[in-house]
């Protein structure tokens, strides 16, 4: 009877030792960088509409492609305006009276002359540490 005992007190301990390895296994931090399936290289999409007083209003990203700031350039590659990404959700407005928001982000910048956007200017999009050529559609 006490050999029964042992041999199933030492089957418990070897079942909670293979269970508490596991957790550690999970827990541990992995090392591998979260990568995007996404083309690092390809132009962010992104919509546009510029406001009556002259604010540069966009809309865009991708779940490939989530930006978390813009900056405008201009023809000499001098950032002009910049201004973080705010996260678009299921009530947000979209552009021109849509009553929907188009992408994952929003973010709204004023461009030192409305009048020559978009022509004189490019718009970046920093996705992770990267900077990316943005594919801009006009809204309205």
């Amino acid at each position: 009877m006490n050999g029964t005992r042992i041999i199933l007190y030492g089957a418990g301990i070897a079942v909670l030792l293979v269970i508490l390895t596991a957790c550690l296994d999970l827990a541990s931090p992995t090392t591998a960088p979260i990568t995007s399936a996404g083309d690092p290289a390809a132009p962010v999409p992104f919509r546009w509409a510029l406001s009556p007083d002259g604010l540069l209003r966009l809309q865009g990203g991708n779940l490939h492609a989530l930006a978390s700031e813009l900056r405008l350039l201009d023809a000499t590659g001098r950032t002009v305006a910049d201004a973080p990404t705010t996260p678009l959700g299921a009530g947000d407005a979209g552009l021109c009276g849509a009553a929907q928001a188009q992408g994952m982000v929003g973010a709204t910048l004023r461009p030192p002359d409305a009048g020559k956007w978009p022509g004189q200017y490019r718009l970046e999009a920093k996705v992770g540490s990267m900077w990316r050529p943005t594919q801009l559609t006009k809204a309205c």
